[in-house]
């Protein structure tokens, strides 16, 4: 029997809801590792440590939107974000330029939920929600535009977590002894202020009631959400015919 890859399609959305907290536990432990080894000066091993925490986070973040009903687990390879480390690093890359979006998409359900409930109330929307509202295509590429110096650090991240843990050669020995200190805290920097953005997003989910996830679940639908993973699917699928290509990500 051929073993499936979706995790997302092995569990109801109930128990998708428990693997999210359950890896969010993990990335925890991760990262108490991390800064647990770095006090022994372990840089290296702390460094991959911090990765993978992230890894586990973006897992984590996947399970959480399916929980409340935003349809994920049929996107097609969607099984990729279990399955290939470099996918959620992308992923990561991705979040970031998506920070400023997410965060006003949040604004826009909360606004036009009020909207529907208290019609008598005025919502003020702010220029980055009115270019989402509208599609606004010139708009949201100046939003694009300032992309943080940080997304190279992610592009790098998959041989740093490698390079961290062994020992390998290409023009001279690497060994995971090498990694300095000023590279775990520049790693510790990065995956923190990761860790703040997704973090907002996560306590977001946890506060909606009921009625909330599935007028939230409607509204994704309706702002085509589900596009963000496809995209980066589809970038990622790219990139592994040719791994020396960066991701292709397209802002549509």
């Amino acid at each position: 029997m051929k073993k499936e890859r979706n995790l997302l399609k092995l569990m109801s959305d109930a128990e998708c809801g428990e693997a999210y907290r359950q890896s969010l536990i993990s990335a925890g432990k991760h990262r108490e590792t991390a800064t647990s080894i770095a006090k022994s000066e372990q840089y290296g091993i702390s460094v991959s440590h911090l990765i993978l925490g992230t890894e586990e986070m973006v897992k984590a973040l996947l399970l959480q939107i399916q929980s409340i009903g935003i349809d994920v687990r049929n996107v097609p390879s969607v099984y990729l974000f279990f399955t290939d480390h470099i996918i959620k690093h992308n992923f990561a890359i991705y979040l970031n330029a998506m920070y400023s979006i997410i965060k006003p998409f949040m604004g826009i359900v909360y606004k036009k939920r009020e909207e529907i409930h208290n019609p008598g109330t005025k919502q003020e929307y702010t220029q980055v929600e009115k270019a989402i509202l509208s599609k606004d295509e010139k708009r949201l590429k100046v939003i694009f535009k300032d992309i943080p110096g940080m997304f190279d650090w992610w592009d790098e991240a998959n041989k740093m977590k490698n390079r961290g843990f062994y020992v390998d050669y290409t023009t001279s020995l690497e060994t995971p002894m090498q990694v300095t200190k000023e590279e775990y805290h520049e790693a510790l920097k990065v995956t923190d202020e990761f860790g703040i953005q997704i973090g907002d997003i996560f306590s977001y989910f946890e506060k909606l009631t009921e009625d909330q996830r599935k007028e939230t679940a409607a509204n994704a639908k309706q702002l085509g959400f589900t596009k963000i993973i496809v995209q980066i699917i589809e970038a990622r699928k790219e990139q592994r015919k040719n791994e020396q290509k960066p991701p292709n990500f397209k802002f549509t």
